[in-house]
């Protein structure tokens, strides 16, 4: 017992004369450690997730549907081209180009992508700085990629209906003419062209990350403590 009591007695002894001595280093430690640990912080900041919810627009579904094999009883293929339009329009949120006319530093890695494609579900996620700024750049998202879609139906429609005008006029060249002007009205005008949104982008308001204060409380007393413990064992 007595010898817990001298020991205990020569660290707050030892820690006492290290206090009165070094003092000052250890302030720098700590203040050191509080800036170590809040530029970690920095370049580690929580980053605020906005969340939506898009599939295609009635119409649409509508058109892709009459693609899909009639004689086809699988109900688990029922929607399948539906299903490849999809996947086929999700490679373009893979292009970089697509974030170019986003913002300077918004890139593919900000942007996570679940398909269902029974139901043709999509379920977006875009990480940005902060809330307001990943509903709103999530929002452009979505809004450029029904942009390409329209552009490349468009085209589309463009070269099918001229290729239409080269053939020979007969009652179903005639239909098919007609069908394909009136789908390339409709594209030209409709809003959304592709994708309706079943929610809108959506990110949590406040940050999970910790408060300055405390933040720099604990930074400041690790690189105190860090520079005790070494002071303590060059002594002994």
């Amino acid at each position: 017992m007595s010898q817990n009591l001298l020991a205990h007695a020569n660290f707050v002894s030892l820690s006492a004369v290290l206090l009165r001595r070094f003092w000052l280093l250890l302030l720098a430690a700590a203040v050191l450690g509080a800036a170590a640990l809040y530029i970690v912080q920095l370049s580690t900041a929580l980053r605020y997730q906005a969340t939506a919810v898009v599939t295609l627009t009635d119409w649409q579904t509508e058109r892709l549907t009459r693609r899909d094999d009639p004689n086809d009883k699988n109900p688990a293929n029922v929607g399948g081209a539906s299903a490849d339009a999809v996947s086929r329009a999700l490679l373009w949120l893979k292009d970089p180009d697509f974030f170019q006319s986003l913002a300077r530093s918004a890139n593919a890695e900000q942007l996570s992508v679940e398909h269902k494609r029974r139901g043709n579900l999509v379920t977006l996620k875009w990480l940005s700085n902060s809330a307001s700024n990943a509903e709103t750049e999530l929002a452009l998202v979505i809004k450029l990629w029904d942009q390409r879609w329209r552009q490349q139906f468009i085209q589309q429609k463009q070269q099918q209906l001229t290729n239409l005008q080269q053939l020979p006029v007969t009652d179903l060249m005639q239909q098919q003419k007609d069908r394909t002007e009136y789908e390339l009205a409709y594209a030209k005008t409709a809003q959304p062209f592709a994708l309706h949104q079943l929610q809108s982008p959506e990110a949590p308001q406040q940050s999970k990350s910790p408060a300055l204060w405390l933040m720099l409380c604990f930074g400041g007393f690790f690189g105190f403590s860090c520079a005790f413990i070494v002071l303590m064992l060059w002594r002994l």
